[in-house]
């Protein structure tokens, strides 16, 4: 299983975005993996919509779909630099799309390239999400209400896995 997360950082009604890339993957140490990769997924899961790759006019694959082809063509089971080309072009592409957006807004971008399905039957999927925080209320150890930044794995409205 490889796992990234990188962040790409645009504010609202402004224009321009720049990325903070992560140097490495997330290591696949423990149950917080999980929890994260499952809640993202079930995010996607209840995204009311479906998306498709568009062919440009000249007949090309998109981007996207092209560094995807190229990456899955690669067979880089085991390539963790293949990998990481991977999650900073698909940033950087994405950077692309909306920094000219003034109604945009950043996030953490999650890449997982990962075995999952039934175990009799499991498949490759690749998942890419964009995840925004939330702002919730916590409590400290002496009851005190404070603020908490967390991962908003419930309204995800940016992810895809693909088979």
């Amino acid at each position: 299983m490889k796992v990234i997360v990188h962040r790409l950082v645009k504010e609202r009604n402004v224009r321009g975005a720049t990325v903070q890339l992560r140097s490495s993957q997330l290591p696949d140490d423990g149950r917080m993996l999980q929890v994260l990769l499952s809640q993202t997924r079930k995010g996607i899961n209840r995204s009311s919509g479906f998306a498709h790759f568009d062919r440009e006019v000249d007949g090309q694959p998109k981007t996207f779909e092209r560094i995807l082809t190229e990456y899955v063509q690669e067979d880089p089971t085991d390539n963790d630099v293949a990998f990481f080309n991977l999650s900073e072009r698909a940033l950087h592409k994405l950077k692309e799309l909306i920094e000219g957006k003034v109604a945009a807004i950043g996030g953490y971008v999650l890449i997982a390239d990962y075995i999952g399905g039934k175990k009799e039957n499991p498949e490759r999927f690749i998942l890419v999400a964009l995840i925004r925080n939330q702002e919730l209320p916590s409590l400290t150890d002496d009851l005190e209400l404070i603020s908490a930044l967390v991962l908003d794995l419930e309204k995800l409205k940016h992810g895809v896995r693909v088979k």
